[in-house]
């Protein structure tokens, strides 16, 4: 889907590296469809989504293939540092898997809420998704959400790398993660709740390990909080955001209670069920006006 010279750069790259590098040239459909077409085209394995925005370290990347080369659990995770956006990374910041014995077997039945499982701590067995992963959902933004929970449900084993692999860049206004891009697309993160609801709903009971089922829990609940605080805490809420954020936390409580009551306090959304609609906008919008 590129439009710049893109294309003509990996078909190079391919060329001399044939063995390691593959062009997929379509349509963009934007991350979700990255991932759904590279599991499809994998080879490997093992499978890992990259960011466009981020970056690996190459000597890093050598030692964590020669660990993919000689395991074969199912997740193999990286640490990962976080940077703004023209800023050198500092190694010091390491963010940690979490609190587990690095080259070890592991079942995934000891997984904590301590654990950071996300897609950039994550590479996963090729074998293992690729044919028994729903479909991400595509033309949709924080669809790792979406790949963090599917695969949750199929993995059963892991091996913790002490790589500082994963490089992850913040502070870009025009990031999917910017706070007001965010919220301008606030309706792709209810879609994931609604693809993660419908998956939990059909599969939470054929998951062998209950810490699992509690974990997915926990990471849906967070999204939930998430869309909360992204509608409520704006000062561009609208009577339509704070109707969407009711209707979704009393859905959630009616038929996902186990997650409901892992949804963290949010004072927003306490003052949103509440006030009367009018106050509460008003109130909202004054604060966060005399914010900037």
């Amino acid at each position: 889907g590129s439009t710049d010279r893109t294309k003509e750069i990996a078909a190079k790259y391919a060329s001399t590296y044939p063995s390691v590098i593959s062009v997929i040239n379509k349509m963009n459909g934007g991350h979700g469809s990255t991932i759904n077409a590279g599991l499809k085209a994998a080879t490997g394995k093992y499978f890992k989504v990259i960011d466009g925005d981020d970056y690996v370290d190459n000597q890093e990347l050598i030692c964590f293939l020669d660990l993919l080369e000689r395991s074969h659990e199912d997740v193999i995770s990286n640490d990962k540092v976080n940077f703004l956006d023209g800023d050198k990374p500092d190694n010091n910041n390491r963010m940690r898997f979490g609190p587990i014995v690095y080259d070890e077997h592991v079942s995934m039945e000891g997984i904590t809420e301590e654990w950071n499982y996300t897609m950039h701590r994550t590479t996963l067995r090729t074998d293992v998704l690729r044919g028994k992963m729903p479909q991400i959902d595509e033309h949709c933004f924080y669809v790792d959400q979406e790949l963090i929970i599917y695969s949750l449900a199929l993995v059963k084993t892991l091996r913790a790398s002490d790589a500082i692999m994963y490089y992850y860049r913040l502070g870009n206004a025009k990031q999917s993660v910017a706070p007001a891009n965010v919220y301008k697309r606030r309706g792709n993160l209810l879609t994931v709740i609604r693809s993660v609801l419908d998956f939990y709903k059909g599969q939470a009971a054929n998951i062998e390990f209950e810490a699992v089922v509690d974990y997915i829990e926990r990471v849906i609940a967070e999204q939930i909080n998430r869309y909360a605080t992204v509608c409520l805490a704006n000062v561009n809420c609208s009577t339509e955001d704070v109707t969407s954020v009711l209707e979704l936390e009393k859905t959630v409580q009616k038929e996902f209670p186990s997650i409901y009551r892992k949804i963290p306090k949010n004072k927003y959304y306490s003052l949103a069920k509440m006030m009367p609609r009018r106050i509460y906008l008003a109130a909202v919008r004054s604060y966060f006006k005399k914010k900037r």
